[in-house]
């Protein structure tokens, strides 16, 4: 059971920020000039169907990122019970931005 100042984040909320967020950037955008509101109008008529190819695209993205070799290095390196981590000289170009880290270390 999670301690009462642990919130977890619902899918409801996620969609009530997308929302206002998706209302932002369009008002900036018609403002800007980018968009007209005719075409702001059709995206959120058809935003059932654009959300979860935004919702897929930005997951392939997350994934990519998060799973990059350095991503990795920090998240391991970031680790309490971990005291060190030593990587293949193939990564040794990744590593060496992370050189500050005492706790990783190319081999």
């Amino acid at each position: 059971m999670a301690d009462e100042t642990t919130r977890n984040f619902n899918p409801e909320q996620f969609k009530s920020g997308l929302r206002h967020f998706v209302t932002f950037a369009s008002g900036l955008a018609v403002g800007r000039g980018w968009l007209t509101k005719d075409q702001v109008t059709q995206i959120f008529t058809h935003l059932d169907t654009l959300l979860p190819i935004v919702t897929a695209l930005a997951s392939m993205a997350w994934a990519w990122y998060s799973n990059s070799d350095k991503s990795l290095m920090q998240t391991t390196g970031a680790i309490p019970s971990v005291e060190r981590v030593v990587v293949d000289p193939a990564v040794k170009r990744e590593s060496e931005t992370l050189s500050k880290d005492p706790n990783i270390s190319a081999a």
